[in-house]
């Protein structure tokens, strides 16, 4: 069974322009991971469309993409004054949308209430800690942070034991929710009780911290237009 991918916003309207696109990109990335994984029933992607109009409309089902027109005045957002409002909005605008779904198709809405909440508490701020693992003689524990801002991703290691170590795996531009980052972060284990990274034989990469030459080691890097 596929996932819920994405959550998406799609706007044709003359005034919008990158800036705008990947602030809500970035807004969505962040409320799609605060899901934790749920996934209304039968919907692999939601796709809400902008319009300058009121579109009595109801949503629709394309096999198992969601599509939902929504109002947005585009000139009330160009007129807010920081990058802070302007995510507001943006989640409102989103939040709403998909609420309105819930409530048409039934689904659960308390990830998405709860997501709502975490990204306010958090002040936008998108940080994603994953699980803690110990390494096999158990002196050190590992954990992979994966950090996300509009433009770049920041994937890093901690590790805790007779030294404590913090380091930057992974530098590399923002692809929001399908960014390879993702699974890189996912993946991320003990290679022997010395090296904490990821390293993989198919790919014939790596990049992993190690704690006897306290450094990084990485075989790879990301061009502009990696994923």
């Amino acid at each position: 069974m596929w996932p819920l991918t994405d959550i998406t916003i799609y706007s044709d309207h003359e005034s919008v322009d990158k800036d705008f696109a990947r602030k809500a990109n970035y807004i969505c990335d962040l409320y799609h991971n605060r899901l934790d994984g749920y996934k209304p029933p039968k919907t692999s992607r939601i796709c809400l469309h902008l319009s300058t109009l009121t579109i009595n409309r109801p949503p629709i089902y394309i096999g198992s993409i969601c599509e939902h027109y929504c109002h947005f005045n585009y000139e009330n957002y160009e007129k807010l004054a920081s990058k802070l409002k302007q995510f507001a909005c943006i989640l409102d605008l989103a939040h709403q949308a998909v609420m309105e779904l819930a409530e048409i198709f039934k689904w659960d809405k308390t990830p998405f209430i709860r997501s709502y909440e975490s990204i306010i508490i958090d002040n936008f701020r998108f940080i994603k800690e994953y699980p803690i693992k110990k390494s096999k003689d158990r002196c050190n524990a590992g954990q992979a942070i994966l950090e996300k801002t509009v433009s770049d991703v920041t994937l890093s290691v901690k590790i805790v034991g007779n030294e404590n170590f913090e380091s930057i795996l992974i530098e590399k531009k923002n692809w929001f929710w399908y960014d390879s980052s993702y699974r890189l972060a996912s993946q991320m284990k003990w290679i022997d009780n010395n090296s904490f990274g990821f390293k993989s034989k198919t790919l014939g990469a790596e990049v992993y911290f190690s704690i006897k030459d306290k450094k990084v080691f990485k075989n790879f890097d990301y061009k502009e237009d990696d994923f």
